[in-house]
């Protein structure tokens, strides 16, 4: 039986919220991607460009595009017990947790059970930076050495006022591909659009030139650009991306960042 082998070259994407292609579709339509001499981008040069702005907006926002698993280690404070619920403020919105424990010295002393944690979505149905810890009253085996019963509090730690990196925690954070918002992609694709564009815009001519003439047997034609020191031939585009960009993230930063809260 006769048998046919193809060897195909693909490329992973490294958790892109866009690809090249629909980079291009989205955001450079209508614009001849292509060098004087008639070449492109190498692929690799368009998934650096969008990785690169979509690692400046997490960046910026605080925030992971992809779903995934974040553990994060926070200080035990004595006073977040006086007459109140701990309250743990996380780097990251919290979509989940997956594990809460107290360490002293790199041994586990307490682990809250997953069904005392509490997080919340805002009215939006967008993920908040806390968790709470609101006990159920009930007795929880948690392992064979490990007890949990009420508000178990820390006994060793009573007395400490402030323990660095007591807390571990565990949550996932970030959106599934199919729910991402989409003025999160559209700010990303605005900003890598604008990388592809500057390099590009030194390339539909010669550089310093924003026009020329060309003169045959006596037909001549001219032609000028809109070439600035800033942003070359497509300069224009380049400036109402810059624009939105600028209001978008005014507007992001005030949902997905907030403003931070501290018990007193």
């Amino acid at each position: 039986m006769s048998t046919l082998e193809y060897t195909v070259k693909y490329e992973k994407n490294k958790d892109a919220i866009l690809s090249p292609t629909e980079l291009r579709e989205l955001y450079l339509y209508g614009i001849n991607l292509k060098s004087r001499d008639g070449t492109e981008l190498p692929n690799y040069t368009w998934w650096h460009i969008i990785s690169n702005a979509q690692e400046g907006i997490e960046k910026f926002l605080a925030i992971r595009f992809r779903r995934q698993l974040v553990t994060e280690t926070l200080t035990y404070l004595r006073d977040d017990y006086l007459n109140n619920l701990p309250i743990l403020n996380t780097s990251y919105p919290v979509v989940k947790v997956i594990r809460l424990l107290g360490l002293l010295s790199g041994t586990e002393q307490i682990r809250y059970p997953i069904e005392w944690s509490n997080y919340y979505e805002s009215s939006d149905h967008m993920a908040t930076r806390r968790i709470s810890i609101v006990p159920s009253g009930a007795s929880v085996s948690a392992g064979t050495n490990v007890l949990l019963i009420g508000v178990m509090a820390q006994l060793g730690i009573r007395s400490l006022n402030v323990v660095p990196n007591y807390w571990t925690v565990q949550y996932l954070t970030g959106w599934a591909p199919c729910n991402l918002p989409h003025e999160l992609v559209d700010v990303v694709g605005k900003l890598a659009a604008i990388q592809v564009l500057s390099i590009y815009g030194d390339l539909v001519l010669s550089p310093g030139l924003s026009g020329g003439s060309l003169s045959i047997d006596g037909l001549s034609q001219s032609y000028n650009t809109v070439v600035s020191q800033r942003g070359g031939a497509f300069s224009g585009r380049i400036a109402q991306y810059l624009e939105d960009i600028k209001v978008t993230l005014e507007r992001l930063e005030r949902s997905y960042k907030g403003i931070n809260f501290a018990v007193l």
